[in-house]
């Protein structure tokens, strides 16, 4: 068995270089969306990491470069992913770039309070609030999740706005077993 950490930004408020278009986002250094380990200066403007930044991202520009990335992430899974089977109507997927492995499911779900669906409030609680705790909590292979840091002081007090009416943007570490092979 080996032990593969891996850290994730977990942005909770809601190839591509960052841009809406294609284009780098300003001041964002290459793709967030990677099994390595960000570097303080690739990180946003963090008030813990002032005097260890020596520069930083603006928090927008990194919010807005990470949803951007996943968005194209996600995109490529019924088109760049193989895969792997289904179960309980879930369809399960893998795919293998650059040494890293990505997992992704997906499923159709009814905007509904019902058995084998959920509505809107449901989704948002299991996939997007605390996003990592989930995952450990529900799937084997994750044997931690613990916060990083988070810029809440910096959305409530109107220092930077990142819109859609979210209020919390947070950075995460989870740490998973893979069983080898895949």
């Amino acid at each position: 068995m080996a032990e593969e950490p891996t850290t994730t930004a977990e942005v909770t408020t809601s190839t591509a270089t960052g841009g809406e278009d294609g284009q780098a986002t300003p001041g964002v250094s290459g793709n967030l969306l990677r099994r390595r380990p960000l570097g303080l200066n690739d990180l946003p403007k963090q008030a813990l990491l002032a005097t260890t930044q020596e520069s930083a991202v603006e928090l927008t520009d990194f919010v807005k470069a990470a949803l951007t990335q996943g968005l194209a992430l996600a995109d490529q899974i019924q088109t760049s992913f193989t895969k792997k089977g289904s179960k309980n109507y879930v369809d399960n997927y893998l795919k293998q770039n650059d040494g890293e492995k990505w997992f992704a499911r997906s499923s159709a779900h009814q905007d509904s309070k019902a058995k084998g669906t959920a509505d809107f409030e449901e989704f948002d609680f299991g996939l997007r609030v605390d996003h990592s705790i989930h995952e450990k909590d529900y799937t084997p292979d994750v044997y931690d999740a613990n916060k990083i840091l988070d810029w809440d002081s910096e959305i409530q007090t109107g220092a930077v706005s990142v819109g859609g009416g979210f209020s919390e943007i947070k950075m995460c570490s989870m740490c998973s077993t893979i069983l080898r092979p895949l």
